[in-house]
């Protein structure tokens, strides 16, 4: 619960430094380093090791913004992270701005999982579904996970909408359990 509350100032302070007017590129920003940081995982391993020189770590940050709009601010951010040895916090940090740029920009974010791999409209009859439901522009961000038997289960914030088939084999158990 703290780590959350860590990562969640973290992440305001740096939104805080941009222009609302400047949000897109905030969000730009973040998840070109995102995948940046999802491409080579060992990076945030180095810039968190002791073992690793501080100047090393300087240029690979560097190194690793070039490109950005607000290098700047990202420099100071892992700076501090890294400082107060939070680099591992890095993703969440990422992971929470894009989260509140895309609800300022009146944008939901939905974690949909499926039983497996579908054709493009069988996903965007779900997704039709989802936004009748939430009736806001959709962020979705797909995983796989075959245990849900088949369906799908929407997150969206406080929302959770179970389609699985495990879920409804869970729910005939139980009514006729009873």
């Amino acid at each position: 619960m703290k780590s959350l509350l860590v990562i969640g100032r973290y992440a305001h302070s740096l939104i805080h430094t941009v222009p609302v007017e400047r949000y897109d590129v905030l969000l730009a920003d973040a998840t070109e380093l995102q995948r940046r940081l999802e491409e080579s995982p060992e990076l945030i391993k180095l810039l968190h090791s002791r073992l690793f020189a501080a100047q090393k770590k300087r240029e690979l940050m560097t190194e690793l913004l070039i490109g950005l709009s607000f290098g700047t601010i990202w420099h100071n951010l892992l700076t501090v992270l890294e400082k107060n040895r939070r680099i591992p916090y890095l993703l969440k940090v990422i992971d929470q701005i894009e989260a509140f740029v895309q609800h300022k920009q009146g944008k939901r974010r939905v974690k949909l999982t499926l039983a497996r791999d579908h054709d493009e409209a069988v996903t965007n009859k779900i997704k039709s579904y989802i936004h009748t439901i939430v009736g806001k522009d959709l962020v979705i961000s797909t995983e796989i996970d075959p245990s849900i038997l088949g369906g799908f289960i929407a997150k969206v914030e406080s929302i959770s909408i179970d389609g699985s088939v495990k879920n409804n084999l869970d729910q005939f158990k139980r009514l006729s359990n009873q």
